[in-house]
């Protein structure tokens, strides 16, 4: 009886221990789903990031689209200008040709090219200086060209940070596939847990049983003595 005892008691010790063990693997479960909760929030919040940068980079290359088309325009106006002072200018400026013998010039004829270029043939095949209109435009072509240079170091500087930011993202999924992974692992562990409670309660039920039975078993040994001494003494006394 004392051996039952002591077998009905170890599995109830065994069985605290385990419910104790269980409540603490809820605890670090719990901890686990408030990290998990944690990095969701902080996955939405580069996510959120991420877009923001994103339109910013889609923002900067259609201001620096802009800008090149600006550039080719004033590069095609530079162009066109050239034309005008090298093959145009020559044929409608007024000159004056300071040849011995020649004509005066004629009269000032007042046009469009003349405030494009300033041209002055003091002899025959003479080069045309550039007009102050189009030192303009090359200062500000020069102007455009740097704008677009800066431009573009921002966008190379925005994709790195994109890029930085695609790795802390990358770094953030793996943590949260491991916090899933612990967490599989720890309900797998639960499941084992609870089948072991389970296992050990059928083990204390069935010595529980056990106990009863010998009890009863006892009981009817101990009444049959009764019963045997009860006969004996019966015959004794008729004797």
């Amino acid at each position: 009886l004392l051996v039952l005892l002591l077998l009905v008691l170890l599995p109830l010790v065994l069985l605290l221990l385990v419910l104790l063990l269980l409540v603490l693997l809820l605890l670090v479960l719990l901890l686990l789903i408030l990290l998990l909760l944690v990095l969701l929030l902080l996955l939405l919040l580069f996510l959120v990031l991420l877009l923001l940068l994103l339109l910013l980079l889609v923002l900067l290359l259609l201001e620096f689209l802009f800008l090149v088309f600006l550039f080719l325009v004033l590069l095609l106006l530079v162009l066109v200008l050239f034309m005008l002072m090298w093959f145009l200018v020559p044929i409608v400026a007024p000159v004056s040709v300071a040849v011995p013998g020649a004509v005066g010039a004629p009269a000032a004829i007042v046009f469009p090219v003349a405030v494009i270029a300033h041209v002055a043939v003091v002899a025959p095949g003479a080069v045309i200086a550039p007009g102050v209109m189009l030192h303009l435009v090359l200062l500000l072509l020069l102007g455009l060209l740097l704008l677009l240079v800066l431009k573009l170091l921002l966008v190379l500087s925005l994709l790195l940070v994109l890029l930085l930011l695609l790795v802390l993202l990358l770094l953030l999924v793996l943590k949260l596939l491991l916090v899933l992974s612990l967490l599989l692992g720890l309900l797998l562990l639960l499941v084992l847990l609870l089948l072991l409670v389970l296992l050990l309660l059928l083990v204390l039920s069935f010595l529980l049983v056990l106990l009863l039975l010998l009890v009863l078993l006892l009981l009817l040994v101990l009444s049959l003595l009764l019963v045997l001494c009860c006969s004996w003494c019966c015959c004794c006394s008729w004797y």
